[in-house]
């Protein structure tokens, strides 16, 4: 049984390229993997068409030590993370781990 974070995008958000402070202070915080599928912005000022982004954000640890954070980020219309990801991105933070 896993729990995770559940964190709202900040819908203000102008610059597709920006990552989520406050998602990484929660993942940082709770030390927690974590998804989340939001609208970030719009993709036109005129349109007022909804861009959904979905994130995947996991600390990486090290012999118990948080050595950093790892952030997946994508359209969500390419991918919907989601709780089956979670797994998958522990173990690629376990094995960059090792290289730091």
């Amino acid at each position: 049984d896993r729990e995770t974070v559940s964190v709202c995008l900040d819908e203000d958000e102008k610059n597709k390229n920006v990552i989520n402070e406050n998602l990484i202070m929660q993942v940082k915080k709770t030390k927690k993997p974590t998804f989340v599928i939001g609208r970030e912005r719009t993709s036109s000022s005129l349109v007022k068409i909804p861009e959904w982004t979905s994130i995947l954000v996991s600390p990486v640890f090290y012999f118990g030590e948080m050595k950093g954070i790892l952030y997946i980020k994508t359209q969500a219309k390419i991918k919907e993370y989601g709780e089956s990801d979670l797994s998958l991105i522990e173990n690629l933070g376990a094995i960059l781990a090792k290289e730091l």
